[in-house]
């Protein structure tokens, strides 16, 4: 397969706290394909990260779910291997489907629900102003990152509620991504 791709001169890639700018002129073109391949790779098999708890939350209803113990029991159980890889599966296609339809910003759905891409995003964006703050006060951003997902949720949306303009960001963040999707010729990258 042959594709002809407009990339930005240079990339910015951060990582706690720390940026490094990657010029992308100096790319071979066949380590942009492989690439392409790890990315796409990554995102999809990410889509499974919370496989067990989804297949374990259908199986054991809200209320069981909420004891850790309870979900460890049921995802140890070798007899619910094949479900839980059964949804790993069925939560990767999602996000490959959605990825076809030029959607990066395709959320984990787990137990067939989830939020939707713009809340996903402003609860990220909520996450990186918490962490921030706190690392800002604190040194460390423990009292963010030891509690529960959904007490990251909860906290998230709090500040989200006090802050409308995160949602409005998130859409506009999803609405460019989803136009620089639509504008990626990939005919270099020799797929």
């Amino acid at each position: 397969m042959e594709y002809t791709i407009t990339l930005p001169d240079t990339l910015e890639v951060s990582s706690r706290g720390q940026s490094v700018e990657f010029d992308l002129r100096e790319l071979d073109p066949a380590m942009l394909a492989i690439a392409v391949q790890h990315g796409l790779t990554q995102k999809i098999a990410d889509a499974a990260a919370g496989a067990a708890y989804s297949a374990a939350l259908a199986d054991l209803g809200n209320e069981k779910a909420k004891n850790k113990a309870n979900v460890k029991e049921w995802t140890g159980d070798e007899s619910n291997w094949a479900i839980i890889q059964k949804e790993a599966v069925r939560m990767m296609q999602v996000v490959a489907d959605r990825l076809k339809e030029g959607d990066w910003g395709a959320v984990r759905t787990g137990g067939g629900g989830g939020v939707s891409p713009v809340v996903a995003l402003a609860r990220q964006m909520a996450a990186a102003i918490i962490k921030r703050g706190l690392v800002a006060r604190d040194g460390n951003a423990k009292a963010y990152t030891g509690l529960t997902t959904a007490g990251k949720h909860e906290l998230a949306d709090r500040l989200i509620e006090q802050t409308p303009k995160l949602t409005t960001q998130a859409q506009e963040e999803l609405d460019a991504r989803k136009a620089a999707t639509k504008a990626i010729d990939l005919g270099d990258l020799g797929l």
